[in-house]
């Protein structure tokens, strides 16, 4: 099992997130998505393989998480648990995330966190944004219990991610969580949710409501194409969706 670390920027709480990791997973990828000046790692005694990706300019946090992919990938590990670098996920959910994906009752499993007793603590317009992008997600992924689209502590099975899913059409900066179920869903992928703690401590939301408004229909409007050219791709073939059972959690178109 491999934790994923994209980072970028300021704001970084890489110490504490290693030191609630190290006996939770085997190894750890920490991606630098082009900071400047470059992330450097801490200097501290860990009883788990710490890997450094760096990537030479920012590519947006879609690339990094899957840079972070790749390389745990080449080096063996079969799931992946991934949590940002702004020390807003709990590393104490970290076996909770993994649970469904390593005994084999998804490939894919969202963190959700509203939930959870502390989802008080999540800043309002942040709340609101999540609940009507999380809405138009399930609409067009087809997952239709799917609670919290936003919410990017995942957990994954990179042999079904590599195997399956249609990666080099998925979308690398802002939006990559909303474009994931929905390529997840392309290629029929178990989802499951579990409830996370949300962490903010007092954190500003990074939500940028105009930003959302003029990024999110293009990115949820072209994973509504493609998923359409899959599935007209799919009719063609003849090739039907699996038959879910009490513990999948398939998309219904």
């Amino acid at each position: 099992m491999c934790a994923v670390i994209p980072c970028y920027g300021t704001g970084i709480r890489l110490k504490a997130l290693l030191q609630g990791l190290k006996d939770k997973v085997d190894a750890v990828v920490v991606v630098d998505d082009g900071s400047q000046p470059p992330l450097q790692l801490p200097d501290m005694d860990l009883t788990i393989d710490v890997h450094l990706v760096r990537l030479k300019r920012n590519q947006g946090v879609g690339a990094a998480i899957m840079a972070g992919y790749e390389s745990a990938f080449r080096m063996g590990a079969r799931w992946a648990v991934v949590l940002a670098g702004d020390g807003q996920m709990d590393p104490r959910d970290v076996p909770v995330v993994l649970e469904p994906v390593v005994t084999g009752q998804a490939e894919y499993c969202k963190g959700e966190r509203f939930t959870h007793p502390d989802s008080t603590s999540i800043p309002r317009v942040r709340l609101w944004g999540n609940y009507g992008l999380t809405y138009l997600t399930r609409l067009i992924s087809g997952y239709d219990r799917l609670l919290d689209a936003q919410c990017g502590f995942t957990a994954i099975d990179l042999r079904a991610l590599f195997e399956r899913v249609p990666t080099g059409l998925l979308y690398p900066r802002y939006g990559f969580p909303n474009d994931m179920l929905v390529m997840a869903s392309v290629a029929n992928m178990r989802l499951a949710q579990v409830q996370v703690r949300p962490v903010y401590e007092g954190q500003a939301s990074g939500l940028k409501p105009l930003l959302a408004l003029l990024t999110y229909p293009v990115i949820l409007g072209r994973a509504f194409l493609i998923k359409i050219a899959f599935r007209i791709h799919d009719l063609v073939l003849w090739r039907g969706n699996a038959d879910p059972d009490g513990h999948q959690f398939l998309p219904y178109w």
